[in-house]
């Protein structure tokens, strides 16, 4: 289980408007799908927070994962 801090959200909803922010929020989603795994999982922890959920997963594939996905976001 790893979590995922995608930040800027607050700021985005204060500057633009919730919608705005909304779709980011769905960005961010799709974006770290194209970085794991079918098995894998992404779960909104609140706000513009999140637990991706690695299957069978070792640390050194998990930080590859994540830094693919750190790249991506």
């Amino acid at each position: 289980m790893c979590f995922i801090d995608a930040n800027n959200l607050k700021l985005i909803n204060d500057s633009f408007g919730h919608e705005l922010g909304d779709q980011f929020l769905v960005g961010v989603v799709e974006s770290l799908k194209e970085t794991i795994r079918r098995t894998d999982r992404i779960i909104r922890y609140g706000g513009d927070e999140f637990i991706a959920l690695l299957q069978k997963c070792d640390e050194e594939k998990a930080a590859e994962l994540l830094e693919k996905a750190n790249v991506t976001l």
